[in-house]
């Protein structure tokens, strides 16, 4: 039920400790708003053959608060379908589907000063970002509240647009907490603090399930965008030198050599 399922998330306990978890209470808090909430149609489909009657989740409210406790704290059935779900969502994404990662400003000059053409880190699916504009939206939606973020409600920021082309695809795994053991080919074991979940997807605050990937460095596609954003998800000019834009394109300096290098220029 969904108040075993909250119940569950207050009793989860500390990684390492005993008793409850400080972070309980909100991921309860979190989970009961969200859960409210309506999933996105082509998410409901992938989540719905795990969800039913004689199924390891009994509704989509009850997925939906124990997406959010541990690991360790679902039970088995719970744990292989969560599992699951991840690969699955994995296995959904069509070829060449555009994908989305915020950045900071910070991050983004150095990727145009260096050329920089690589893609790391979590990042989602773009039509998983509908309706989030602004940097609060954002934030919320993908979780960038962790510690020692660099971004800010209310402050500017950038956004990273890329194909999943069929290296990005063989890149990508479904990040996992060291509590599902070792990864299958798909996933990969990440160690990060709340609110990573571990399950594939962001513990977002907006009741819009998003699913989170990684990859670890890779060639992004040549074309690849970069948008500059002000605080309200507006386009915002950047200029550098006699270089201006809000939409910088990513460029394979040699068509036919990659190895020569990568520039980011302003869309004209």
């Amino acid at each position: 039920s969904v108040g075993e399922g909250v119940s569950k998330s207050l009793r989860d306990s500390p990684v390492g400790g005993s008793g409850i978890d400080p972070n309980g209470l909100k991921r309860a808090d979190e989970a009961v708003a969200a859960g409210a909430r309506a999933y996105d149609a082509y998410l409901r489909n992938v989540i719905g053959d795990f969800v039913g009657p004689d199924k390891a989740f009994k509704c989509m409210e009850e997925f939906e608060a124990l997406r959010r406790v541990r690991f360790a704290n679902l039970s088995p059935a719970q744990q292989t379908a969560m599992r699951q779900v991840g690969e699955a969502m994995l296995a959904d994404l069509p070829a060449n589907a555009p994908m989305y990662k915020a950045i900071s400003n910070g991050k983004a000059l150095d990727m145009i000063s260096s050329g920089d053409p690589n893609l790391s880190g979590f990042f989602t699916a773009a039509d998983d970002m509908a309706g989030a504009a602004s940097s609060g939206q954002v934030i919320n939606r993908v979780r960038l509240d962790y510690h020692g973020s660099p971004f800010v409600d209310g402050e500017t920021f950038v956004v990273l647009e890329t194909p999943l082309n069929t290296t990005l695809r063989q890149n990508t795994k479904v990040p996992r907490t060291p509590d599902y053991g070792a990864p299958l080919p798909n996933e990969i074991t990440r160690t990060e603090p709340h609110p990573f979940t571990g399950h594939g997807l962001t513990a977002d605050l907006d009741g819009h399930a998003t699913r989170e990937f990684y990859a670890n460095a890779t060639q992004m596609q040549s074309g690849s965008l970069m948008k500059f954003k002000n605080a309200d998800g507006s386009p915002r000019l950047l200029q550098i030198g006699e270089l201006s834009g809000d939409t910088w394109r990513l460029r394979q300096i040699d068509p036919v050599d990659p190895t020569v290098g990568f520039v980011w220029e302003p869309v004209q």
